[in-house]
Parts: structure tokens; sequence; C-alpha cells
């Protein structure tokens, strides 16, 4: 589908699983030959478990905060390729995540830069990364380990969040917005009303030129349309 000026990103969330082997995440058959794939799969533990990625996929990065560890992967859709996958643990953890579709990633080495942080507290915050190519989609990826709920993170200033599990147990979050140029992209902070163990990534991703065509402060916001069935949640 051609979208002038703005793009859909399909995700889904699978919620949280306790005292769990493994994690599958599912897009169905939404996910088209050509598109990119992003697994966001987050885990709890007080180790460093190892945790074994389906074929196909490629990993992006591995930030750990214990309990909290957020693990990137990303692969491209290959006719016939499954609508499901899943991620085995070396014992049981903890785990939830989600799978956004990438309709217009770059065709060879989608992924331009990312960078990881953590912390402990209520200023929840994604370090910036110096993206090279103009028009990237730049992804920001959060998880926490606040048991409870109403952890609350305000939006950062331009951004758009496509997933929304902010206000549940263990809450997690991602956000996105088009970059106008290359650079930094800036350090992007989610202010919560608790005080949490979190881990925050960005990820620039490589866009196909013309997806983006207005800046707003170096970040575009009109060009990005959160389609995700409204957050749809997989049981």
């Amino acid at each position: 589908m051609a979208m002038v000026g703005s793009t859909r990103i399909y995700s889904f969330a699978t919620p949280l699983r306790k005292h769990a082997a493994d994690l599958p995440l599912k897009w169905y058959s939404l996910a088209q030959p050509g598109q990119v794939l992003i697994a966001d799969v987050i885990s709890y533990s007080g180790t460093k478990v190892g945790i074994e990625m389906p074929d196909g996929w490629s990993l992006i990065r591995d930030d750990l905060n214990l309990p909290v560890r957020q693990t990137l992967y990303w692969r491209r859709v290959e006719p016939g390729g499954p609508e499901a996958q899943t991620w085995t643990f070396s014992e049981p953890v903890e785990t939830q995540g989600a799978v956004l579709i990438l309709d217009s990633a770059a065709a060879r080495n989608p992924i331009d830069a990312s960078s990881g942080n953590s912390g402990n507290g209520w200023q929840i915050t994604s370090k910036s990364v110096g993206s090279s190519d103009a028009g990237d989609l730049l992804l920001e990826f959060y998880a926490t380990g606040y048991g409870g709920v109403g952890l609350s993170p305000k939006l950062p200033a331009g951004m758009t969040r496509l997933v929304d599990r902010s206000n549940v147990e263990k809450s997690y979050w991602v956000d996105a917005a088009f970059r106008g140029a290359a650079g930094v992209t800036g350090d992007a902070t989610c202010a919560a009303v608790q005080l949490a163990p979190w881990v925050a990534v960005q990820v620039a991703i490589r866009w196909v030129p013309g997806a983006a065509v207005s800046d707003c402060g170096g970040r575009i916001t009109s060009p990005v349309r959160a389609l995700i069935g409204k957050n749809r949640t997989l049981l």
C-alpha cells in the first residue's frame, strides 16, 4: 500500500507469562515478503539466562539491568515464511514482548544505529544515536521491572506511541518518529510517576527514500500512524 506522507506500522503484543520456558510471538498473515519484523523480547530473572532465538532472526542488541532484560531482534519476511515463532530460555523466567511490522525498511542492512541505557528511578531515558541516513525511522523501546500498575510514562515530544503496555504489571512501551536529517537523534525521557528499574533503547532504521517528507525539530510526527489493531494483545 502506498501512503504519501505517512506509513502504517502494525504491532502484536504477547502479555506477561510467568515461570515460562519460552515466549511465542505472532504476526499472523499481516507480514508480507520484503517487510522487516522487529521483535522486542523482554524477560525478568535474577541472572542472565540463555535465550535461543528462532531461525531467520538476527540480534540487534541485548541490554540488562537486573531483573529487567530487553533483547531486540530483526528479520526480513520471506515468501512462505512463518506467521509466528518462539524464543526459548535456558531456565524459566517471566517474559513478554511484541513484534513490529515495518513496511518500508531498507532492503539491506536496515539497522543504522542503536544505543542502550539503564537505571533505577522515574526518569526513563533512551540515549541518542548518530543516524547516518536522512529519513531514518527512530524506534525507542522501554522496559521496566515495576511490579505494580499505573506507571504512566509521559510521551516524549514529537513521538508516537506504537505499543502501550505502560499501565500493567512490568510495564513496557515502544515510541517512534521519523528523522528529517542524518545526525544525532537526541536523548528522549519518559518521566514516570513511580520508581522502577528500567532499560531503554534507541534504534534507527534505514527507510526507503521519500518515506519522510517534513521535519519538525529533527523529528517528523505526521508520517507515523500507529495501526496496531488498537494495540492488539495476543492471549
